[in-house]
C-alpha cells in the first residue's frame, strides 16, 4: 500500500506504508474565526499494514484548554463525503477540572470500504462554543492485488470439508465428511482424495516426507501420525494420549496435554517442554526443523508469548496493560522468524536478534486480520472474517489476495507454502455444501 500525503500549498509528503506529519492551514467550516490559534497537529498516520483498513491518523491537541468532541469526515464536499466519527471522540474529552493534564493525543481509524485512489479527510475540534481547530490532509491509497485460482478439492462423498496443510510438493492434508456424515483425515494429490482413516479423525499438519499428524477418536480421542498407510497414537510415556499440533521435517510433533507441551518423535519416545520463565502454563504453536517452538504461557501472573530453543524479543505492552500481557507467537519458519499477536490486536513479525516488526496498529478484535501462515521467506499471510480477504505482508509491503468470482464464500485460509499455494475451506453459494479449497497463484 503507498501512501503520499499532499498539503494545500503544493509541498509534498510521501512514506511507504506512513502520512507524513503535514497539514493545511486552518479551514473553518463555520461556528468559529479562521484567525484562532492552531491546535490540532498530525503526529503520524500510518498505513494499516494487513487490510484494507487503510489509515490510522494520530493527532495530538496541543492546547491545555478542554475540547468537547472531534468528528472525522472524509471526502468532504464530494457525492462520496462519509463522516467517519460524528461527535464519537468525546471520550479523548478533557473537561476543564482536568486541564492541568496538558495537551492530549488521539487516534482514529478508517473503515475497511475505502477505495484505493486519490483521498481528503477533514478533522475537525469543537468546544463547547463551537469550532475551534480543522484539518485538512490529502491522500492517495494504493493497494496491489494478487491475482490466484481457485480450485475445489473433491470430497470423500458427505458435504463438509477442510483443507489445512500443504507440503513443498503441494500435497495437501485436511478432513472430508464420508457419506454417512463421518468426519475423516484425508489427503489429496494431483488433485485426487484418499481417506486416512476408517474412524472419525482429522489432519492439522503435513510435512515434506509425506507424514500427516491428527487427531483420530476410537475408544478415546489421540493424537495420531499417518505414513505408508499406517496409523501410529501418538502418547506421552505413560501411555496417555497427546494432541498433535505441528510437526517439523524431521518427523517431530509438537504435542500438547493440559498446559503441558511435549516433542513426540516417530521412534515413539517424547520429552517434556519446559516454556522460558518456569511456566506453568503452556499452550504450544508451531515448530521448526531446528526444534525451536512457539507459542503462548502463563507465569507470574501474566499470559505471554515464549520461544524455545532461541532468543526472541516479543513487542512491548498496550498502556493498560503490564509488559507482554496476552501476548502469544503463533507461527515459526525455518529462518527463524516468527509472527504473533498481543491482545489478538497488535500483530506482530519478529526474528532472532532482532526487535518484532508491528505489522497493525491497536484495533479492536472484530477490527484485525487472522495470522495464518509464514513461509520460509518471510511471507505472512492473513485472512480477514468479515470481508472474507486474504492478504499477504513481506518487508513493509502488503498485497490483496484477488480471487475471480468462483460461485463460493472464503470461510477460512488455513496454510501456505513457498510456493505461495494457499488451502482452506469455503461455502457453495448455491447450495451451502462446505468444501476443500486451493488457492494457486497466477
Amino acid at each position: 500500500m503507498e501512501v503520499v500525503l499532499r498539503v494545500r500549498f503544493g509541498f509534498l509528503c510521501t512514506a511507504l506504508f506512513a502520512l507524513v506529519a503535514c497539514h493545511d492551514a486552518p479551514t473553518v467550516y463555520g461556528g468559529r474565526l479562521p484567525f484562532l490559534p492552531r491546535r490540532l497537529v498530525i503526529i503520524e498516520g500510518i498505513a494499516d499494514t494487513l487490510f484494507q483498513r487503510s489509515l490510522q491518523l494520530v493527532v495530538r491537541d496541543t492546547a491545555a484548554s478542554a475540547f468537547q468532541y472531534v468528528d472525522l469526515v472524509l471526502d468532504p464536499g464530494t457525492a462520496n463525503e462519509q463522516v467517519i466519527s460524528n461527535k464519537q471522540l468525546s471520550a479523548f474529552a478533557v473537561p476543564k477540572w482536568l486541564e492541568w493534564l496538558g495537551p492530549r493525543t488521539f487516534r482514529m481509524y478508517f473503515p475497511d470500504t475505502i477505495s484505493p485512489g486519490p483521498h481528503r479527510v477533514m478533522l475537525r475540534e469543537y468546544d463547547d462554543k463551537g469550532l475551534v481547530d480543522a484539518l485538512i490532509a490529502s491522500f492517495v491509497i494504493a493497494l496491489p492485488s494478487v491475482p490466484y485460482t481457485l480450485t475445489v478439492l473433491p470430497s470423500l462423498g458427505g458435504t463438509d470439508a477442510a483443507a489445512v496443510a500443504i507440503n513443498e510438493s503441494g500435497d495437501i492434508a485436511g478432513w472430508s465428511s464420508d457419506a454417512t456424515g463421518r468426519k475423516r483425515a484425508a489427503v489429496w494429490h494431483d488433485g485426487a482424495i484418499s481417506a486416512l482413516d476408517t474412524a472419525a479423525s482429522s489432519a492439522m499438519a503435513m510435512n515434506n516426507a509425506g507424514a500427516v499428524f491428527g487427531t483420530v477418536t476410537t475408544t478415546s480421542t489421540c493424537g495420531a501420525r499417518w505414513s505408508a498407510g499406517a496409523r501410529t497414537l501418538i502418547h506421552w510415556t505413560d501411555g496417555s494420549c497427546l494432541r498433535a499440533i505441528a510437526a517439523n521435517d524431521n518427523g517431530t510433533v509438537l504435542a500438547g496435554q493440559v498446559n503441558s507441551t511435549f516433542l513426540w518423535r516417530a521412534d515413539g519416545s517424547a520429552t517434556s517442554v519446559i516454556a522460558p520463565g518456569g511456566s506453568y502454563y503452556s499452550n504450544p504453536a508451531d515448530i521448526s526443523d531446528d526444534d525451536y517452538i512457539v507459542g503462548q504461557g502463563y507465569t507470574g501472573g501474566e499470559y505471554r508469548a515464549f520461544a524455545v530453543g532461541f532468543a526472541a524479543s516479543f513487542p512491548g505492552p498496550f498502556p493498560r496493560n503490564s509488559p507482554h500481557w496476552g501476548s502469544k507467537a503463533t507461527h515459526i519458519n525455518n529462518a527463524g522468524e516468527f509472527i504473533g499477536d498481543v491482545l489478538e490486536e497488535k500483530l506482530f513479525f519478529g526474528k532472532a536478534g532482532s526487535d518484532p516488526v508491528i505489522l497493525s496498529g491497536a484495533l479492536s478484535v472484530n477490527q484485525r486480520p487472522t495470522l495464518f501462515a509464514l513461509n520460509d521467506s518471510g511471507l505472512v499471510a492473513s485472512f480477514k472474517y468479515d470481508t472474507q480477504q486474504g492478504f499477504l505482508w513481506k518487508a513493509g509491503r502488503t498485497s490483496r489476495i484477488a480471487i475471480a468470482s468462483s460461485g463460493y464464500t472464503i470461510d477460512q485460509l488455513y496454510a501456505m507454502n513457498n510456493a505461495r499455494r494457499i488451502v482452506g475451506r469455503a461455502t457453495n453459494n448455491a447450495t451451502g455444501e462446505k468444501v476443500a479449497i486451493l488457492l494457486t497463484p497466477q
